[in-house]
């Protein structure tokens, strides 16, 4: 389910909540002491098989312990990043 550069995250995580998976959205994966593995950017969330595709350098999921939704998208080929709108706002 992984290729180099791309993980397919199941989205059947507990606490996961897809509504906050939007594509271009900043990611970041932690083990299990809370240091982070790698960065990543959520370039497909698929509500049918209940997968989320990030794009980053992990090649597994082996180590992932949480996963942390941050408040940027970033275009997946600039990089230029933007803040996106506090929830309520």
């Amino acid at each position: 389910m992984t290729s180099p550069g791309r993980i397919t995250v199941p989205a059947s995580w507990e606490r996961m909540k897809l509504s906050a998976l939007t594509q271009h959205r900043l990611v970041a994966t932690e083990d299990a002491d809370g240091f982070v593995l790698a960065m990543g950017i959520v370039m497909d969330v698929d509500q049918d098989l209940h997968v989320v595709h990030v794009q980053t350098r992990l090649t597994s999921l082996e180590q992932v312990e949480t996963l942390h939704v941050g408040d940027l998208s970033v275009d997946p080929h600039t990089f230029r990043d933007s803040r996106l709108a506090p929830r309520g706002c």
